[in-house]
């Protein structure tokens, strides 16, 4: 059986819950969600971002 790993991350924007999920089926993907009326609506989708090290920031 194969497994997606997908990481989430939660943060406030304007005094709301939103988490953003990253994970990879083929390619990589993140989504937005938020927290409203006891249910997480996606609030934007990101295909194919661009992932910058830390390092190559600097």
């Amino acid at each position: 059986m194969e497994v997606n790993s997908w990481q989430g991350h939660f943060l406030s924007i304007a005094m709301k819950l939103h988490v953003i999920v990253v994970g990879r089926v083929d390619e990589l993907f993140v989504d937005l969600f938020k927290f409203e009326d006891e249910a997480w609506i996606k609030v934007f989708s990101f295909n194919m971002p661009h992932i910058v090290d830390y390092l190559e920031r600097r």
